[in-house]
């Protein structure tokens, strides 16, 4: 509450996604798991594209640090629905950690074919990581594979 009143729903969500998405690098996975969730669900009664989006990031790095990979998958993706290929790295990084490397490719072709050639070079920088880590960890026998 502010003086001067309640903050109007989308901006409480906003401001609420925001610090779970900065909790995410500073709480454990399980409460800022539980943190990400409160947000997303209360970004959702918002309506708010932004605030949603905000939650959907923060939900996706807290499912990610605590290894639930299919979790974070799940919001990158529905993140990439909303905000269109900024967040692609992650969506990509989460494919690889279930050893879906096949989607991941994929998934980078048909968005460069979509026109992601569009999106800045500092855009393509975590995308090419993330393709040429997933590529060296197929060639490296014994590396461990995550799942959730």
């Amino acid at each position: 509450m502010l003086a001067n009143g309640p903050l109007a729903p989308a901006v409480d969500a906003r401001l609420r996604a925001a610090a779970a998405l900065a909790n995410t690098r500073l709480l454990s996975g399980h409460a800022a798991g539980q943190q990400a969730s409160a947000a997303l669900e209360r970004a959702r009664a918002s309506a708010d594209p932004e605030a949603i989006a905000l939650a959907l990031h923060a939900s996706g790095e807290a499912a990610h640090n605590a290894a639930r990979h299919h979790t974070a998958l799940q919001n990158f993706r529905e993140l990439r629905t909303l905000t269109g290929p900024l967040h692609l790295a992650e969506e990509i990084t989460a494919l690889q950690f279930l050893d879906r490397y096949d989607h991941a490719q994929t998934l980078l072709d048909t968005s460069v074919r979509r026109g992601c050639q569009a999106v800045p070079e500092s855009f393509l920088v975590p995308l090419r990581t993330a393709c040429e880590v997933g590529f060296l960890l197929r060639l490296v026998p014994g590396v461990p594979r995550f799942r959730s």
